[in-house]
């Protein structure tokens, strides 16, 4: 418990990264992650891949409820640009959730993105929160594991 507590302000700080992020799509996540994970001990990477995982999807599900229209953000929600992406989004006949899954894994259309079409699509927020998680948590699994393992050696 003591090594835990010692490294509570990493995580900490790897959540707020993550967070802001998550908003700020030129603030990369992965590769605060990718340094945060190649400078720590092997016992950190799991808390480092669920406090990264947790910030973005904060910030993911802010997003998402601001595309539902329940939260206001400086979003470009009703640009014209929004409007045609989301008429192709519409226009796509594939499950939503797998759409979800394939962008928090993969990046592409990027995630901050298909939050915002996630709302807009009225994609149940479960569905949204559970398959993105499970998404960022693979992805942010492979850029801190991959990352610890080769500054390890």
């Amino acid at each position: 418990m003591e090594g835990w507590r010692e490294h509570l302000g990493l995580y900490a700080t790897t959540y707020v990264m993550c967070v802001i992020g998550g908003f700020v799509p030129v603030i990369n996540a992965e590769v605060y992650l990718a340094a945060a994970g190649a400078m720590s001990e092997r016992s950190m990477v799991v808390p480092l891949i669920l406090a990264g995982t947790l910030g973005q999807m904060t910030a993911k599900t802010a997003i998402f409820f601001a595309g539902q229209g329940m939260l206001r953000l400086p979003i470009a929600r009703d640009s014209e640009r929004m409007q045609r992406v989301l008429a192709k989004a519409r226009a796509w006949r594939g499950p939503v959730v797998l759409f979800v899954f394939v962008s928090a894994v993969v990046g592409i259309p990027p995630f901050y993105i298909v939050s915002l079409l996630g709302g807009a699509l009225e994609l149940r927020p479960w569905q949204f929160i559970v398959v993105g998680f499970v998404g960022r948590l693979i992805r942010f699994s492979v850029v801190v594991a991959g990352a610890n393992a080769a500054a390890s050696g």
